[in-house]
C-alpha cells in the first residue's frame, strides 16, 4: 500500500470521527451538526 493511499485513508477516518463528534455534541445541545459546526466557525472568528 502506498504512503499517499494510507494518508488519504487516515484523513477519511479522521473526517468521519469529527462528523461523529459534531453529531454527538449537537444532539446533547438540541442543535443540528451543521449548527454546531457554524458555532465553532463563528467562535473561532470572534476570538481572532
Amino acid at each position: 500500500m502506498s504512503d499517499s493511499r494510507t494518508f488519504a485513508e487516515a484523513l477519511v477516518r479522521m473526517s468521519h470521527l469529527v462528523q461523529h463528534v459534531f453529531a454527538d455534541v449537537s444532539r446533547s445541545h438540541g442543535t443540528t451538526p451543521q449548527q454546531a459546526h457554524l458555532l465553532c466557525v463563528l467562535s473561532a472568528a470572534l476570538s481572532e
